[in-house]
């Protein structure tokens, strides 16, 4: 039997991302550094890898005020080491986005799988996007929808990560290009936590 994974605080879970363990992500970077050592010239996000308020997060920062950003981080206490960056995404191509979870909760009689999905269709970063309209489905549905949005390979990362980690939730995007360090794959996965 498969020892089970626990992915217990955003710590251990940026630890494991950085290693490339969950598939498919964004381009990303652990310091200003790094951006400006890169080919990248599009936008930024710019959030942190121990966790502060999701409102905090800073969406599609033009490259030139990454610093001040940083200063302002600094300044609210933020240390530059616990930064985190990646490529803002091409939003208006979202098809879904959300949150998938395999777990033991109750389930009503007419669905056969244990799978809950929170997600949004709306075309903005998920944060706000399943703030202004979200969805939940569970079981069978789970899976026809994400059939439906995520191209094949993308498909089979999540449902690895679903059994590679039960009882964790999943977070992804997907969109109607090709996205992500991965080259052929419409989905990136942003989070696998249990915490």
């Amino acid at each position: 039997m498969q020892e089970e994974k626990e992915i217990l605080n955003k710590k251990q879970f940026y630890e494991m991302y950085d290693k490339n363990l969950f598939g498919n992500k964004a381009l990303a970077w652990n310091s200003y550094k790094e951006i400006l050592d890169s080919s990248w010239r599009g936008n930024i996000c710019i959030r942190s890898k121990i966790g502060f308020a999701r409102k905090k997060v800073r969406y599609n920062v033009p490259r030139e005020k990454i610093a001040e950003i940083i200063k302002e981080f600094e300044e609210e206490g933020i240390k530059k080491e616990s930064i985190t960056f990646n490529q803002s995404m091409p939003d208006d191509f979202i098809l879904i986005q959300g949150e998938v979870s395999s777990s033991d909760f109750n389930i009503n009689e007419e669905n056969s799988s244990p799978l809950r999905m929170r997600y949004s269709l709306i075309r903005k970063p998920m944060l706000l996007a399943l703030a202004e309209k979200d969805e939940e489905v569970y079981g069978l549905k789970v899976l026809e929808i994400l059939r439906h949005f995520l191209w094949e390979n993308s498909y089979n990362n999540i449902m690895e990560l679903l059994e590679e980690y039960p009882e964790h939730v999943i977070e992804f995007s997907s969109y109607n290009k090709e996205v992500g360090d991965i080259k052929g794959r419409n989905a990136v996965i942003w989070e696998v936590r249990k915490y």
